[in-house]
């Protein structure tokens, strides 16, 4: 498997099989929270990626849950993001921007997306509509921590669920 980081929070998660995209933001600038850069730079835009078959997104802040870039994103992409009170504006924001398959995940249950592949979505120990994930397939786990403040007890707990790669 390989793991791409695209810049920001995006990365990309490649095997001949299957392809999961983390936190798109691959056109044009952002705003939000006065975020106007994008660091790492980013190596790619939108039309240099074949379409990917699955998306996690982490929270709904314009850095992670891009609308230009949504822009060239089919919108029957299966999109995972997690079950959470707060998180509610992120579920309305992409409903707005017309996908179809959204995926809501209980906080800290393993859920199969098919056949050796699985997420894990972590809310943030703050408090905030924030959340991290595990990415599991075949003998690879994956942590995409993006922004999410854990506490070092949560990091724990999350080490023990599966040997990070």
């Amino acid at each position: 498997m390989e793991v791409h980081l695209i810049g920001h929070a995006t990365i990309l998660l490649k095997d001949k099989n299957f392809s999961l995209i983390s936190d798109s933001w691959l056109e044009g600038g952002s705003l939000t929270n006065g975020t106007i850069w994008q660091y790492p730079p980013r190596i790619s835009a939108t039309k240099d990626f074949d379409r990917f078959k699955y998306m996690y997104i982490s929270h709904d802040h314009d850095d992670h849950c891009h609308i230009e870039t949504s822009k060239f994103i089919d919108k029957k992409t299966p999109i995972y993001i997690l079950d959470y009170k707060d998180n509610k504006n992120l579920l309305y924001k992409l409903k707005n921007l017309n996908y179809k398959n959204i995926n809501i995940v209980e906080p800290w249950t393993k859920k199969k997306i098919e056949e050796d592949l699985y997420i894990t979505i972590f809310p943030s120990d703050l408090g905030y509509a924030d959340s991290s994930a595990l990415i599991n397939y075949k003998n690879y786990s994956i942590y995409h921590g993006n922004d999410n403040v854990f506490t070092p007890a949560s990091y724990e707990k999350i080490g023990k669920l599966s040997k990070i790669n």
